[in-house]
């Protein structure tokens, strides 16, 4: 994980148990291609610097509650169960459960990208069912990149998709799973994201 370094004054227990739980995420996961893609979203929306940087940052940590998922559900190489898919679930609230504890505002950022990067813009998403504007725009720009790299990569359940049905599935769940806005962008410059994916995986 990349930290911003400076503890909190009083080096409090909620962050040194929170540390300790990001750090072993972190140790569990492969390099992410989506973070450049998560990077070029948000410098074409107009964010600040700032912003932008502070997304970028946190953004690895969506997963973070998987830590909780038992492997044999996370490595499941076929169909889940609608139990094990329940459980599969739960690692968005686990997730900002563990980052929250933080005062940190890069981790606070984290908390909430975990917590709704499987929100969908028509309110049919999960945990909370928000919708729209209601998701932060950090949620909504990790929903379309941890798609999108989910997409392009094999999984223990599934094989890599091909390029052109990964960009029929945003066309067809813009405005749907995804922010219209972000996904309008995406699609006029997906060259570009594919070659960030191809340069970076």
């Amino acid at each position: 994980m990349t930290r911003d370094d400076t503890p909190p004054p009083d080096g409090g227990t909620a962050d040194r148990s929170t540390n300790r739980a990001t750090d072993r995420a972190t140790a569990m996961t492969r390099p992410n291609p989506g973070l450049h893609f998560r990077q070029f979203l948000l410098v074409n929306v107009g964010l600040p610097d700032a912003h932008v940087h502070s997304i970028y940052q946190a953004s690895p940590l969506h997963d973070v509650g998987k830590i909780a998922i038992p492997d044999r559900i996370l490595n499941k190489p076929g169909r889940l169960t609608d139990a094990e898919f329940g459980e599969i679930k739960t690692h968005t609230s686990r997730g900002h459960e563990i980052l929250r504890a933080s005062g940190r505002p890069l981790l606070q950022a984290a908390a909430r990208i975990a917590h709704e990067h499987h929100e969908r813009w028509d309110g049919n998403g999960y945990p909370r069912g928000l919708a729209g504007n209601g998701i932060s725009q950090e949620g909504r720009v990790v929903a379309n990149a941890d798609v999108f790299d989910a997409l392009s990569f094999a999984r223990a359940y599934k094989p890599a998709w091909e390029d052109e049905h990964i960009r029929v599935l945003f066309e067809q769940e813009r405005g749907r799973q995804f922010d219209p806005e972000l996904t309008d962008l995406f699609l006029a410059t997906y060259g570009t994201f594919i070659t960030l994916r191809d340069q970076t995986g």
